[in-house]
């Protein structure tokens, strides 16, 4: 039984080994009030709806354009994330690679990004031409990167705790299964 437990543990850590790891990184990004209404929290709405912009096609592509990454704006959108931590105004992006250096680099453009197309977003909405004037500003909702992100350690895929019970689980079990077998086709006395 013990030997096939090891076998079963020495199979999970080869496959380990064979699998591409993955490196996840986040940025934080939180959504402030206007100046003038610096008193009142943003609409959860408006907070969510800037979440799906973080983590979608008009972010990844002006990460694309902007580290020159040479993955289409569909793949990159593929590895950003976007989501509300709970019972906050903070948006938290995570870039997932193969590289750990490179998912550390997508989830803080990522995040800068957003805040530039926020301000521009919101420039663009002022009456008179998009010039940005002080009511303007007392108005306009506030981003601000409050975690830089930076560069894991560790691979989040596959997960190897996981793997290596499942393969510890299994070897157990087809140690098991064979003792079984070996006592119910045992003749002897």
């Amino acid at each position: 039984i013990i030997v096939f437990t090891l076998v079963g543990i020495a199979v999970a850590a080869g496959l380990l080994t064979t699998s591409t790891q993955r490196y996840s990184a986040h940025s934080d990004v939180l959504i402030g009030s206007p100046p003038s209404q610096s008193t009142r929290a943003v609409a959860p709405q408006t907070v969510s709806s800037y979440a799906h912009v973080l983590g979608g096609r008009t972010i990844a592509s002006r990460v694309v354009k902007s580290l020159g990454l040479t993955d289409s704006v569909a793949a990159t959108d593929r590895r950003i994330d976007a989501v509300v931590l709970s019972d906050t105004s903070v948006l938290r992006v995570t870039a997932e690679s193969d590289n750990s250096q490179t998912a550390a680099r997508v989830a803080q453009e990522s995040a800068d990004q957003f805040v530039s197309w926020l301000q521009d977003n919101q420039a663009a909405n002022v009456p008179g031409g998009g010039s940005v004037d002080e009511n303007a500003t007392n108005t306009a909702l506030t981003a601000t990167v409050v975690e830089r992100a930076t560069t894991p350690t560790s691979a989040s895929y596959p997960p190897r705790a996981r793997w290596l019970i499942i393969g510890a689980g299994l070897g157990l079990l087809v140690g098991l299964l064979f003792a079984l077998w070996r006592e119910l086709v045992d003749r002897s006395v």
